[in-house]
């Protein structure tokens, strides 16, 4: 499946407007708290199945006898009006304004969870075997919510962290594949 680059512009700006406030969050804590570290993996819960229960936090400390953790919500976004892309051949991609941390996922299909959750363990970089990319990040998503499916569709949602943007194009293959033609994209940002 060749993915087409209409998309690729508004979703990359997305990614950089968030990637550019992450690094300037990290600077600050680091400030703060030289010996933090990015991108710290967590598991959280055990009602699900692993890679849901998988959290990268954004930056941490360990500082005396606290543990000093922090996420970078941007208080702004990049603001789009909503359109409807075809980023692969039979799958209708609705983009409307989202933030990079906090995508919400919609699909016309019910999506095997396991694909969803091997797609997140690739992606969370589990063994910590990745490289830094330039910005000094694993190039990782945080976190993927285990999919709840109703009426035919199947909702998520994902912080791609300092994923590339390879991560969502993988996704939307994942998804066309399992037998989805419409794929929404969209965060609530109404807080």
């Amino acid at each position: 499946m060749m993915i087409t680059e209409p998309w690729k512009n508004i979703v990359d700006e997305v990614r950089e407007h968030y990637l550019n406030g992450l690094q300037e969050a990290v600077a600050e804590f680091k400030q703060e708290y030289p010996q933090a570290a990015t991108e710290l993996l967590l598991e959280v819960g055990r009602s699900s199945t692993y890679g849901f229960r998988l959290y990268r936090m954004d930056m941490a400390a360990n500082v005396d006898v606290k543990f000093e953790m922090r996420e970078c919500n941007l208080l702004n976004y990049v603001n789009f009006f909503p359109l409807s892309l075809k980023p692969l051949q039979g799958l209708s991609l609705k983009l409307s304004p989202f933030t990079w941390n906090g995508v919400d996922f919609s699909i016309d299909a019910t999506v095997p969870s396991i694909l969803l959750e091997q797609w997140a363990l690739r992606w969370l970089n589990v063994d910590d075997v990745q490289e830094n990319n330039e910005r000094g990040f694993q190039s990782v998503i945080h976190s993927l919510t285990e999919p709840m499916t109703a009426a035919g569709w199947t909702m998520f949602s994902v912080d791609f962290g300092s994923a590339p943007l390879v991560a969502v194009e993988e996704l939307l293959k994942l998804l066309a594949g399992s037998g989805a033609t419409v794929a929404v994209m969209k965060s609530d940002l109404t807080e």
